[in-house]
């Protein structure tokens, strides 16, 4: 069961990892069209260690569906924010 920070041993200090970023685009997708749409399904997993501020489904999401510009790049601008709680560095958030 996870150590959460108030229920530490004593002696042993919790960390935090708080995570702001952005999926922000996407490029040379084979077989995709100009003309298609595309959303991406995201996940992130931690060892039994690292306790996620959401709750107990995590962070998982999805973007909404970007076109390619002239370019060829769908453009995804979506905001990530992903906060864990961990005593251990162990099986870290990927």
């Amino acid at each position: 069961e996870p150590i959460v920070p108030d229920m530490a041993p004593p002696g042993v200090e919790a960390l935090e990892l708080h995570y702001i970023g952005e999926l922000e685009l996407g490029e040379h997708f084979v077989g995709v069209g100009q003309n298609e749409g595309l959303c991406v399904d995201y996940s992130v997993h931690a060892g039994p260690d690292w306790v996620a501020i959401a709750g107990s489904e995590g962070y998982v999401g999805q973007t909404q569906t970007a076109y390619a510009d002239a370019s060829g790049a769908h453009v995804f601008n979506h905001p990530l924010d992903f906060h864990f709680i961990a005593t251990s560095l162990e099986d870290w958030p990927r």
